[in-house]
């Protein structure tokens, strides 16, 4: 506990002469598929981030968000397996223009994503939930409409969010207002 009182502290006061030096905030809002890859099978339900963020430069951005993965549900004749995951994400981007209003990024970053499992069959009902940090990284593509608004096209992978075999990615369209 206090190692982690200590890394929160630390990265707070480090961060802080940024925020002094920050252009502008955003908040985005992006809906797609998930892919939960297992070894055999990919399942893609709908996903939506939510995400905030500041830029420190015209090249480099912070940003924190929310994603739901959605529901992934498997049955055979005697069992339902429904398997969710969220994440919270904290990541660093990398803005390259290439015109005025078109412009490619980089992300990367730590989630820390949570996993629930609810197995069910006649006689019985059995409900576990996994958290575990990842490595996050991803890249997109950006249209400036207006000075405050962006359309974003994205990839981002998760890696393995649970000991279970399955990595987890995220493609999605959506929309940056900045202000």
């Amino acid at each position: 506990m206090q190692k982690s009182a200590l890394a929160i502290l630390l990265t707070t006061t480090l961060s802080l002469p940024l925020v002094g030096h920050a252009q502008e905030s955003y908040v985005k809002l992006q809906v797609g598929k998930s892919d939960y890859r297992d070894v055999g099978e990919s399942i893609r339900p709908a996903a939506f981030l939510l995400g905030v963020g500041m830029s420190l430069s015209k090249t480099w951005d912070v940003e924190a968000g929310y994603v739901r993965f959605g529901m992934v549900k498997t049955s055979d004749p005697t069992t339902t397996i429904r398997t969710q995951t969220q994440s919270l994400y904290v990541a660093g981007v990398g803005n390259f223009p290439i015109t005025s209003s078109f412009s490619a990024y980089g992300k990367a970053g730590i989630s820390l994503n949570r996993t629930t499992f609810d197995e069910s069959s006649a006689s019985v009902s059995i409900t576990d939930s996994k958290v575990k940090p990842t490595i996050l990284f991803g890249a997109g593509l950006s249209y400036q409409f207006t000075k405050e608004l962006a359309g974003l096209v994205e990839y981002s992978h998760y890696g393995r969010v649970s000991d279970d075999s399955f990595n987890l990615s995220l493609a999605t369209l959506g929309l940056r207002y900045s202000y």
